[in-house]
């Protein structure tokens, strides 16, 4: 029953130590119920309860309730003050801190007639703190300087004639306390009161839970909404490989860890018949590494309709990725230029930021593209300097990717790792692009128990033109 509660409080509270003052509460407590016996009286009190749960369970905007809850517990109590003390957990950004102690704080203030007062005015913070300690409410009526004192320090400076206080639990947490007071000498609360006052509280308390619950979910649902918005944007951004020179070809393959990924990858197809690549991994998950591996993939796209040098790109990126994005996040990068050579084949001119998978696939074997410096953020204006082109004839292809294919995992916790990867790419030459990284991708499926890290497959590989030879 909703009395329960508060019967199992008193016990509480007549089993601990209590001064002069506390006693004098216990005796109106114990000796006066909520329900009197006369019929009419106790016909109103439970209207006036039943009325004012029924207004308040319907209330799922937390912040209304809250100033719905000090009201109706000013209303009820006849009192001139209430405040709602909540736990630094729930209280959230409004509250003032060390009001009471690190454990509560004021979150709502308000006085008789619906008006807020200043969430720093005093009240009894001694009266509070037991409450909430303790998990027994307190009714006083102050009727001496000693009493006053007695209850604390601001009760007397004050003038306050009647101080009540129950705590705030549902569902087995105690995560705050209502408290009213008054300085009308005509107040007084009863035993009977504070039987009101903490039936009240148990209410009140079960649909702040509620209302905290309801707007826990609303934002969950925004939340997962908006990953997903922000999915399919990102699947947009990362484009299908087009207008690709008749002698090149691509194969793709993403895999992303949560709705928003940290890697990216471009192609950009150049009037002069060259093919630029790029791959991008940032350091983290969601929607921030995801923000920066785009904005990067835009800055490169744009930079590479005017530069020509895969370094100077990479410099200038690192430049902008240092005024940027703050310190501690990282983004490794390779950018590759597949260009014509004077004797009609093609070239690669590269530069490696810390990307460790790239590996060159050619007739003789496998070379794996070393590194020409840190991940872009590791070492502002480094000068990165890109190595010798290499010769890419037909049945010769790029592939890259992510950390996430390295790092898959196995049920027993063992890594893909690179052996893997050279076992596929040793077997690779002249297969084509797409090829090669769906049998990858198969590999990766069957050896892991599912993805930890975003996971991300790019090939380009030379093919013959109806001449036989690259374009």
């Amino acid at each position: 029953m909703i009395f329960d509660r508060f019967r199992k409080q008193k016990e509480r509270s007549a089993d601990s130590p209590a001064n002069p003052s506390d006693a004098q509460a216990r005796d109106q407590t114990e000796s006066r119920e909520f329900l009197t016996g006369d019929a009419a009286i106790d016909r109103r009190s439970l209207q006036l309860l039943l009325d004012t749960m029924a207004e308040v369970g319907t209330t799922l905007d937390l912040d209304r309730l809250l100033v719905d809850l000090v009201d109706k517990s000013i209303e009820t109590t006849r009192s001139e003050r209430g405040f709602l003390l909540l736990t630094d957990e729930q209280a959230g950004d409004e509250a003032v801190p060390g009001t009471i102690e690190p454990a509560l704080n004021v979150r709502v203030a308000r006085m008789l007639g619906g008006k807020d007062i200043p969430l720093d005015t005093g009240y009894s913070t001694s009266v509070a703190r037991k409450v909430f300690s303790t998990g027994a409410p307190i009714a006083n009526v102050v009727q001496s300087s000693q009493q006053a004192l007695d209850l604390g320090q601001s009760v007397y400076d004050l003038k306050l004639r009647a101080v009540m206080c129950v705590p705030l639990e549902s569902r087995g947490q105690r995560y705050g306390a209502i408290y009213v007071d008054s300085r009308a000498e005509r107040l007084e609360f009863t035993g009977r009161d504070l039987a009101f006052f903490a039936a009240l509280s148990q209410q009140l308390a079960v649909s702040l839970d509620n209302a905290r619950l309801y707007t826990e979910s609303v934002e969950r649902a925004r939340l997962t909404k908006e990953l997903e918005l922000a999915r399919r944007i990102q699947k947009q951004l990362l484009p299908e490989p087009s207008d690709l020179p008749a002698d090149l070809e691509a194969g793709l393959w993403f895999e992303a860890a949560a709705e928003a990924s940290g890697d990216t990858y471009d192609f950009v197809v150049g009037a002069d018949g060259s093919v630029c690549v790029l791959v991008g991994d940032v350091s983290g998950h969601g929607i921030g590494p995801a923000l920066i591996a785009h904005s990067a993939q835009a800055a490169i796209t744009s930079y590479l309709e005017v530069l020509k040098e895969p370094a100077d790109v990479l410099r200038r990126l690192d430049r902008r990725f240092a005024r940027t994005v703050e310190t501690g996040s990282f983004m490794s990068m390779f950018v590759a230029r597949i260009e014509h050579r004077e004797d009609g084949g093609r070239q690669v001119r590269y530069v490696n930021g810390g990307h460790g998978c790239a590996w060159h696939v050619h007739a003789q074997g496998v070379d794996a593209l070393a590194t020409s410096g840190p991940a872009l953020g590791v070492a502002d204006g480094f000068d990165y300097v890109a190595p010798a082109p290499r010769r890419l004839e037909t049945g010769d292809l790029l592939f890259l990717c992510s950390d996430g294919l390295t790092e898959a995992r196995n049920r027993e916790r063992d890594l893909f790792g690179e052996a893997r990867i050279l076992e596929v790419l040793r077997r690779a030459h002249g297969k084509g692009a797409q090829a090669v990284v769906d049998e990858l991708r198969t590999a990766c499926e069957a050896f892991s128990n599912g993805f930890d890290d975003d996971v991300m497959l790019v090939a380009i590989a030379a093919k013959p033109t109806r001449s036989g030879r690259p374009h």
